[in-house]
């Protein structure tokens, strides 16, 4: 199984897209960090918990995120969540055309993704996968439609069983 999640507005937000955070970094707390003119990055409530989760499930994680890369992997570094991404697939390119990066690398190590969920919390990401011939087998998610990411482990559960 894979499970393609959105950075900004998904898994988390702030009073900037990350991309455009300058170092250095500073952490606050543990879901919390500021760039040093003081805009503020905060981790949505439960991302944490739900990627722990799928991680522990063995269950291949990918971040598909339109941003600028060098910010938003200082950030996945600086919250310690960088271990819990088996991808990272960070640029301005469309969200259709990252994920078909994404399984160019599964088809080129020999692997089988599994069911391929994409998690975003802008509607037009989710409509131009959906309409992408190639990505007809990917179950697409609104992220602002769920009442917590937490829902995200029940409905990957629910089509695991």
């Amino acid at each position: 199984m894979l499970v393609i999640l959105d950075g900004d507005g998904t898994l988390w937000s702030g009073d900037v897209l990350a991309g455009y955070l300058t170092t250095p970094l500073h952490q606050i707390d543990e879901n919390t960090i500021v760039d040093h003119q003081g805009k503020k990055i905060c981790l949505k409530e439960e991302a944490r918990e739900v990627l722990e989760k799928l991680h522990e499930k063995n269950i291949f994680v990918a971040l598909a995120s339109q941003n600028r890369k060098l910010p938003v992997i200082a950030l996945l570094r600086r919250l310690q969540l960088t271990p819990y991404f088996n991808f990272l697939e960070v640029s301005w390119t469309e969200k259709d055309e990252m994920i078909q990066n994404i399984l160019e690398i599964f088809e080129k190590k020999g692997r089988d993704p599994g069911k391929i969920f994409f998690v975003d919390d802008f509607a037009y990401n989710l409509e131009i996968v959906e309409a992408s011939p190639g990505l007809s087998h990917v179950i697409c998610i609104n992220a602002s439609e769920l009442d917590s990411l937490k829902d995200l482990l029940d409905i990957v559960g629910t089509q695991t069983e």
